[in-house]
């Protein structure tokens, strides 16, 4: 008689006892369990038929297909939970719950945006993350609202990949364990990440991480930035480990108990956001990393995780490892079927392949397989879960298949088609409004608010009149339910029409977000008479350049809108009017105080600076994704930079030239215009722009672009082609130099190039420079200057130089065009000929008649003028990529107006192109200093970056460039260089303050880094924001140090907070003593703490410190502040008590950081008068409860 181990004998008995519960087992997560392996324990039945499918509505991902890294959406991932198949949408903002046997509908719940992610199963409970911002409870059988939590520290709305969302996403998808929920929020590190861990049961936060997403972090072209992990995908659990993907970048790793940082090391090239979770390792694209310390240890990517055990599949086998022990589970050849594998359930694999899914045993040793059961699934599966006996398959059409036990004949489900919302009858008043002002202000697309429901009849007017994008809000929240019902069953819930609950005053909505705004109803919207409040966030929401509200109201409302629009702060910008029963108010024009960047480098007197004062740091997103950089030219040719003028951003590639609107990132309109950038449309680092100039210059109303031997002008608004411009018969040819100052167009014709001359020629061949010049499509001089009447398309005047005129050396004021014809020393010396004397010129621009020229000193390769001082600067733009025959060395500044030399000096050495700004000329390359405009003087100021291979521009209060991540140095407040995290700007200096917007259009195609992210995005001005930098100095007599920060920052007041212990970038050091020397550090995000002032320095701290000493900087006395915040959310009053002394004197007594500043996350300051009578200040806690002492800074300012 055979004899069978116990062991095996138990577990065929323990296999018939639980075979009805495998097969009614769930799939509660993504990919089956916390490690995301994709393998459940429990057999599907052996034989299976079609049950049912079901097609989805195409879904609307996140990223373009060109980001392979974020593809985490592109179809629906659902999860099984009891006899439902629950799926997520990035359509219609919902989750739905299907029979599982039936396929039918069972409920549906809308969130607040796209829910991007599978949800999570716990009991009875499904938790899901959406885009806006929200881990959400819901009960698993019926859809009810249990509960819901902000991932985000506020409500804020930002347009994110064409939807309103929170300006804190969630992209971490949930995962579950042992009752808890992990999720996190946000993309931005310069908004600040948010990781979570929740109680399934109640949602009581249990801890956040929100203070290591700004942690420098070293890059992957190896420069720090103020930038660490950006969540972008599933979450996943391993031991005593949460995996955080990194979408694009490889993952972080965090203590599952405490939230706390093990580690985050960029890899170059590799990161995506699919992680799944071994017991020492994880797996991403790419390779597989340790656990510990995030090493890369191989470049083994298995398909599945099974306890201690990976399944790889390898060219027609499937087998299953110990990494640890290379000790084979099993190991099986799938060369007969489909063999790319998706999943394991009990003792089989399922693949898919050719239109086919299948199921291999593994059991019964090695060798080839034919399929054990075999299915066809038309399409390519992307997809599979194995839950209540069933195998679902999801292919990319979109499609569900559900594949079970049992014979009978399969039903399929059909998405509905697009209706048409029932309207007003044709003539109706409604139906008239609207087809008026869409005809009025040519509205098509873009974003429309509604404010109120209302009869719906206007909405539905405008949606079917047009293809606005309508984001309806309302304070009723059945009315909003049932907007997305009605929108829902016409299939345009998400795509054209999403529904908030809310007012105008409540929504935070993103500023100029709307071309119009319609409300049937005032008062219901929430206007109230005498309160401004209700005008002031209508107007806020309107786009700039012409953005309207249309409000239904009688004469007398119409006249309290009036009187309260007269008492706002928005009076003198708005223009208000009433007829027939319908109140219009309108944003005209651009933004107060704001500037276009409408040439190469920003003005025709290629300054360099934008006038916008509205841009200033802290900064924080308005709106990102935009249009894909598809088409745009790569990062290395150095193509021209983006320019910005009347609510309009353009950037072109080797084909084509588009316009995207400032305020949304929607695309205006795209011009294919064959081989138009074709001279930049290269992956080498190449000179570009920086040496030939821009192919185009924008202005509000036009465009003047160079296309092959013409320039054609086009309209800003349309990109429709006006008129063309040539000179014809001899002199027509290519065209170099761009430029527009008021009526005029000032171009250059005929680049040409020198070719040095052969050895053999006779020497008085070699005379004449010109003789060495050939025509040249592209150059950086030109033969001839020619100026149009930009209107007419007529040249006015034209100028044939003896050497060429340089194009970098056209600068060009209200009404002179300076210009040099000149060629270098380099040049000359390549042409061989005799030395021929440069000459600059200042030419009237209206008639090109000499106001005055000189031939001394004539050496620049660059030309900037101050309208503001009348000073013509002379200078260079030595740095890399830029032409060869560039200069670096000596400055000469002229009375614009004069010629008359101001100041002049030879010696000075710096990187170029030079700015001008304000009085100062800042200097460029990967750090710079500032002279005295008007002296020549070198002032005590300096600026550092981190790697970057573009050259800085400026506004009014920043210089913008690349410093490892995009970066940039806070010019009005001195801060000190910091970073955009997250992305990587271009080799093109792409960040561009124009409009009221710093503008960062995608500029990086051909790029493979693992930045974070690679898109499009814009940012304002938002006061709360987080930011940090490095390389800023202490003010004289102020001193700051911020425990625990992870840079610098200066405030209002001028005193420069240095972080310590030093962890950022180069500072300005104190040499600080702590006693004990390693304190225990805490580390928070700002905005989650309460207080006036400097709560980013109260957000961190050192926690245990019995003794500080900080060096003074000289004797006398000081006034010294103490600033405290209690950074552990659960404490209570009493728990944290000190006492506190200065200079061995106490100055506080059994404080109470709690009881003082009424609860934790608050800030708390303190103040003192003491002396420095050794040279040094010395603070001394004791602790007197129960939690260590806490301190979050100290200031000392010498009286």
């Amino acid at each position: 008689m055979t004899k069978f181990p116990l062991r095996a004998i138990a577990a065929v008995i323990m296999t018939a006892l639980s075979i009805g519960e495998s097969l009614g087992a769930d799939w509660p997560m993504w990919r089956y369990d916390a490690a995301r392996g994709a393998s459940s324990p429990h057999d599907l039945p052996e034989s299976m038929n079609l049950l049912w499918s079901r097609d989805l509505r195409p879904a609307r991902p996140a990223w373009p297909k060109t980001q392979n890294k974020l593809q985490f959406d592109e179809v629906p991932q659902p999860i099984v939970m009891g006899n439902h198949l629950i799926i997520p949408s990035t359509v219609n903002d919902s989750v739905s719950a299907f029979d599982t046997t039936s396929g039918m509908l069972t409920w549906r719940y809308f969130a607040d945006g796209p829910v991007r992610f599978s949800p999570a199963g716990y009991k009875d409970r499904i938790f899901l993350v959406s885009d806006d911002g929200y881990l959400t409870c819901l009960r698993a059988k019926t859809g009810e609202l249990l509960w819901k939590i902000n991932g985000g520290p506020a409500e804020r709305k930002v347009i994110g990949n064409h939807r309103l969302v929170s300006s804190w996403q969630a992209r971490g998808g949930p995962v579950v364990q042992d009752g808890k929920v992990y999720f996190s929020a946000s993309i931005w590190p310069f908004m600040g990440i948010f990781i979570h861990a929740v109680d399934a049961e109640s949602g009581e936060t249990l801890w956040t991480n929100s203070g290591d997403g700004t942690n420098y972090t070293v890059q992957p072209h190896g420069a720090p930035s103020f930038a660490a992990v950006v969540p972008q995908g599933h979450l996943a659990i391993s031991g005593e480990n949460l995996v955080v993907p990194g979408g694009r970048s490889t993952p972080a790793v965090f203590e599952l108990a405490t939230g706390k940082l093990k580690h985050f090391l960029f890899d170059k090239k590799n990161g995506g956001h699919q992680v799944m979770a071994g017991r020492d390792s994880y797996v991403v694209a790419g390779g597989t990393y340790n656990m510990v310390g995030g090493k890369r240890l191989s470049n083994d990517e298995p398909r599945l995780a099974e306890g201690d055990f990976f399944v790889f599949e390898e060219k027609g086998s499937i087998y299953s490892k110990n990494p640890s022990t290379d000790e084979v589970n099993f190991a099986i050849g799938v060369k007969e079927g489909p063999h790319k594998l998706f999943l394991k359930a009990g003792g089989r694999v399922y693949t898919a392949g050719d239109h086919k899914v299948a199921a291999y045993e593994t059991a019964g040793g090695e060798g080839d397989r034919i399929p054990a059961w075999l299915a066809e699934a038309k399409g390519s599966v992307h997809h599979m879960l194995a839950g209540d006996g069933k195998l679902f398959v999801v292919t990319d059409e979109p499609r569900i298949y559900c594949f079970g036990a049992g014979a009978h004949s399969p039903k399929h489900y059909r998405v509905p088609k697009i209706d048409a919302l029932p309207g007003a009858a044709p003539g109706d008043r409604f139906a008239k409004l609207a087809a008026s002002v869409l005809k009025e202000r040519g509205l098509q697309g873009g974003f429309g608010l509604a404010l109120g429901v209302g009869t719906g009849r206007l909405l539905a007017e405008i949606l079917n009149q047009s293809k606005l994008h309508l984001v309806v809000l309302d304070r009723a929240a059945e009315k909003v339910d049932l907007v997305r019902q009605r929108c829902d069953k016409a299939a345009i819930y998400g795509t054209r029409l999403a529904a908030h609950v809310g007012d105008v005053s409540t929504a935070s909505l993103p500023p100029y977000l709307a071309s119009l705004i319609i409300c049937e109803n005032l008062s219901s919207a929430g206007f109230e008479e005498g309160k401004p409040d209700f005008i002031e966030n209508i107007f806020r929401a309107l786009r700039p350049y012409g953005g309207i509200a249309i409000m239904l109201a009688s004469r007398q409302q119409h006249d309290a809108v009036a009187a309260a629009l007269k008492t706002s702060s928005v009076a003198d910008q708005a223009e208000l009017s009433w007829k027939d029963g319908v109140t219009r108010l309108s944003r005209p024009g651009a933004l107060p105080r704001t500037d276009d960047w409408t040439h190469q480098y920003g003005n025709p007197g290629q300054t360099g600076i934008s006038k916008d004062q509205l841009v200033k740091a802290p900064l924080g997103l308005l709106w990102f994704g935009g249009p894909t950089h598809e088409g745009i030219l790569p990062r290395h040719g150095h193509g021209p930079s983006p320019q910005v003028a009347g609510g309009r951003l353009f950037i072109e590639g080797p084909h084509m030239l588009r316009a995207v609107d400032v305020y949304t990132g929607r695309v205006l309109w795209e011009k294919e215009m064959k081989d138009f950038g074709k001279f930049y449309n290269t992956t080498k680092h190449f000179s570009g722009a920086g040496e030939i100039g821009s192919n185009y210059v924008s202005l509000p109303d036009r465009l003047y672009a160079v296309h092959d031997k013409r320039i054609v002008e086009l309209d800003a608004a349309t990109g429709e082609t006006l008129k063309t411009m040539t000179l014809g018969g001899q002199e027509d040819g290519h065209w170099g130099y761009l430029g527009v100052e008021g009526d005029y167009l000032v171009t250059t014709s005929s680049p040409v190039k020198v070719t040095a001359p052969k050895d053999e020629e006779p020497k008085e061949k070699r005379s004449n420079f010109w003789d060495k010049l050939e025509e040249s499509r592209f150059s950086s001089g030109s033969r001839r200057l020619v100026v149009f009447d930009r209107h007419t398309g007529k040249p006015l005047w034209k100028r044939e130089a003896v050497l060429n005129f340089r194009h970098n050396n056209i600068a060009i004021s209200e009404t002179i065009v300076f210009c040099t014809d000149a060629a270098t020393e380099t040049k000359l010396a390549g042409a061989g000929g005799e030395e021929v004397p440069p000459t600059l010129y200042a030419l009237d621009l209206k008639t090109g008649e000499e106001f005055w020229k000189t031939s001394e000193n004539v050496f620049g390769t660059f030309f900037s003028y101050s309208a503001e001082h009348d000073i013509l600067l002379q200078a260079g733009s030595k740095y890399r990529d830029r032409a060869d025959d560039e200069i670096g060395k000596g400055m000469i500044a002229y009375r614009g107006t004069t010629g008359d030399v101001l100041w002049h000096n030879e010696d000075i050495d710096y990187s170029g192109p030079c700015l001008l700004w304000r009085d100062r000329i800042i200097t460029n390359g990967n750090g710079g200093f500032a002279l005295e405009l008007l002296t020549g003087k070198r002032i005590d100021w300096s600026y550092k970056r981190m790697y970057g291979c573009n050259t800085a521009i400026g506004s009014e209060h920043l210089l913008t460039f690349r410093s490892g991540a995009a970066g940039f140095y806070d010019l009005s407040g001195d801060s000190g260089t910091g970073n955009i995290g997250g992305f990587r700007s271009s080799c093109t200096n792409n960040l561009i303050v124009a409009n009221g917007v710093l503008n960062a259009p995608d500029y990086t195609r051909t790029c493979s880094c693992a930045y974070q992210n690679q898109t499009s995005l814009a940012l304002i001005h938002m006061p709360e924001a987080e930011f940090w930098t490095f390389g800023a100095k202490h003010a004289a007599g102020r001193i700051g140090i911020n425990f625990g920060a992870p840079g610098d920052r200066r405030d209002p007041k001028g005193t420069l907070w240095t972080e310590f212990p030093s962890v950022g970038g180069p500072s300005d050091e104190v040499e600080v003593m702590l006693s004990p020397w390693n304190p225990e550090v805490f580390r928070l995000h700002s905005s989650t703490f309460r207080g006036d002032g400097l709560v980013w320095v109260g957000a961190s701290g050192i926690m245990g410190v019995e003794s500080i000493s900080i060096p003074a900087e000289s004797l006398g006395a000081y006034r010294v502040r103490l600033l405290f915040a209690e950074p552990n959310e659960g404490a209570k009053p009493g728990e944290r008590v000190m006492d506190v002394a200065l200079q061995g004197k106490t100055v506080l007594t059994k404080f109470d950081i709690c009881k003082e500043a009424g609860g934790a996350h608050s800030l708390l300051a303190r103040e003192f008068e003491v002396t420095a009578a050794d040279g040094k200040i010395v603070i001394d806690l004791k602790a007197h409860g129960p939690l260590p002492t806490s301190i979050s800074g100290v200031e000392l300012v010498r009286k």
